[in-house]
């Protein structure tokens, strides 16, 4: 449970702020994906670090029971699929799919969602 509490923390406030951050800076973002894609090696270091995280919070937490345990989870397997794609695949293959996925509305539901996990992972993870 302390790790669940602690997850949910970190996750929630990295959540609120990535919120803030689409809603705010969406023009901003659409930009900074494009040089994303643009840079390999960049592309190939945040991949690996998304692969670590991933594997880092499902290797400590694994569960499969309770709302936010298995939200955690699903968030850590998500995080190791992606890592996983950018890190394996090559960028020919993954720039069609992000392209398709940075646009402005997108961004918006995306600052919502966010927003909502946020709110849930930090209510859960300092008030509950």
């Amino acid at each position: 449970m302390e790790t669940t509490l602690f997850l949910a923390q970190v996750i929630g406030i990295v959540a609120l702020a990535k919120a803030v951050a689409l809603f705010v800076k969406r023009d901003e973002l659409k930009s900074l994906v494009n040089d994303l894609l643009g840079s390999r090696a960049l592309l190939f270091v945040l991949s690996a670090l998304e692969l670590i995280g991933g594997l880092a919070i499902i290797l400590n937490h694994n569960i499969w029971e309770g709302g936010v345990a298995i939200a955690i989870t699903i968030i850590g397997w998500m995080m190791v699929l992606e890592g996983l794609a950018f890190y394996i695949l090559p960028s020919k293959s993954v720039a069609p799919l992000v392209r398709s996925l940075n646009n402005k509305s997108l961004y918006k539901i995306g600052s919502i969602v966010a927003l909502v996990v946020g709110i849930w992972f930090v209510h859960f993870g300092f008030f509950a």
